[in-house]
């Protein structure tokens, strides 16, 4: 039983927890996820995550679903390096044409699997609704099975508050942000 006075409650510690179901007839997508950011009280992160996504284009539909697995370290204070492995299946079909090679040689299930490492520079005063820092992210995907491929990405984001009030309440902050990648 707790005692009045002490401070004996549970509380967080920054895992995050997402169930995310949506429901459609042309779109519909359901995915679970956990983050740990502090593993075991140390300088580990883990995540982990389960989706399933269906979607009618126009030329196709597709189907997917799969899973990651992430495990980070904090080098200092505002970076770390990430590891993820993602596995996938990826069901193309009902194409409405059968005249682009493209999308014939993609045509049934096809198995995606991937390994990616991320170096992160953040220095966001909050994760959530950031109003000042900034937050810089290389990371270098390889994609193989059905298909292989290679993916590298830079993303920029900054933050600055234009005006908040004395009691530090009402802060208005504009973003800039930019992506490159190939």
């Amino acid at each position: 039983m707790a005692c009045l006075g002490r401070s004996t409650a549970w509380r967080g510690a920054g895992q995050g927890f997402r169930l995310e179901a949506q429901p459609g007839s042309q779109v519909q997508r359901y995915l679970v996820s956990f983050t740990e950011p502090y593993f075991m009280n140390s300088n580990v992160s883990f995540s982990a995550s389960a989706f399933y996504f269906d979607r009618g284009y126009y030329d196709y539909s597709e189907s997917r679903y799969g899973g990651r697995l992430a495990w980070g370290y904090r080098l200092t204070p505002d970076m770390s390096i990430t590891g993820a492995l993602r596995a996938e299946n990826v069901n193309i079909f009902n194409p409405r044409v059968n005249t682009v090679q493209e999308l014939n040689d993609a045509l049934g299930k096809n198995d995606l699997f991937s390994g990616k490492v991320s170096l992160t520079h953040d220095t966001r005063d909050l994760p959530f609704m950031p109003t000042e820092g900034h937050m810089i992210e290389l990371s270098y995907e390889q994609a193989f099975g059905s298909f292989d491929f290679p993916r590298a990405e830079v993303s920029w984001y900054q933050y600055f508050m234009l005006h908040e009030r004395p009691d530090q309440s009402g802060r208005h902050t504009i973003a800039v942000s930019s992506q490159i990648g190939r």
